[in-house]
């Protein structure tokens, strides 16, 4: 509920006859993501994550389950595979449209964040020499990932080095929620996903010199969604690259 106090705050509210589903779905994605950043701000449930998972937080855990109603049950999931052409058309008018439908739509997006969230964590382990390259690639793989290989590899890359993945996964916590925070304040409720995702490129530039661009062009447009303008997207590889070389 916080994260909808902060939009309203500052994107304001749509005339009347101006709300569109793309807004309240926005809204919804929105709150889900203050949530993540937030209760990574509290040492125990980091603490608790890391244990558990070990670095591979694109396992079922504390963070990616938001609205948890049991130990196995939640309401939606961070880490998930919808795109936009999975979900109810952003353009459905606002008088047919669902509660339910509504949070399907700001899935996709919410995805694309947390999608940001763990790679450039991935990235700073790799930069760090506490997790190989190799891992970093092989953890994200579409088809058939070898789930038990990957995490019998963060099972050893992280025994004895939980402070040094802490400090990894607090300092990403920090960049996409500054990224966040600086993005919304540009928007207006006058928006669109293609303008909350240029949004958030520009506050990559402004406030890491664009370390994080690859990645987020690559979480965002495998998603399904657009950029209003020419992204120059460069090849995974190129992007890996570029990440190497790059500081947070």
């Amino acid at each position: 509920e916080l994260g909808h106090a902060f939009i309203y705050a500052l994107l304001g509210t749509p005339p009347e006859g101006r709300v569109n589903a793309e807004y309240l779905a926005f809204h919804e994605s929105a709150a889900d993501c203050v949530a993540m950043i937030a209760v990574l701000d509290f040492d125990t449930v980091v603490d608790r994550l890391l244990e558990r998972t070990h670095g591979n937080i694109y396992l079922s855990n504390e963070l990616n389950r938001i609205g948890e109603l049991s130990e196995t049950q939640q309401i939606r999931l961070a880490s998930q595979s919808l795109k936009l052409a999975d979900v109810p058309d952003l353009r459905t008018p606002v008088a047919r449209l669902s509660q339910p439908q509504r949070h399907a739509m700001s899935q996709p997006l919410t995805g694309a964040v947390f999608d940001v969230l763990v790679e450039v964590f991935q990235e700073m382990l790799v930069q760090n020499g506490l997790i190989s390259r190799e891992l970093d690639d092989l953890s994200r793989q579409e088809e058939n990932p070898p789930g038990e290989i990957v995490q019998a590899e963060f099972d050893r890359a992280y025994a004895g080095r939980h402070d040094k993945f802490k400090g990894a996964l607090l300092d990403a916590r920090d960049y996409l929620g500054r990224c966040l925070a600086a993005a919304w304040r540009t928007l207006s409720w006058d928006l669109s996903y293609g303008k909350v995702a240029a949004a958030l490129l520009s506050a990559d530039r402004e406030l890491a010199g664009g370390a994080g661009r690859e990645i987020m062009l690559e979480s965002l447009l495998w998603r399904g969604i657009e950029l209003p303008f020419r992204t120059g997207r460069r090849t995974y590889r190129e992007r890996v690259a570029t990440a190497r070389a790059g500081r947070w």
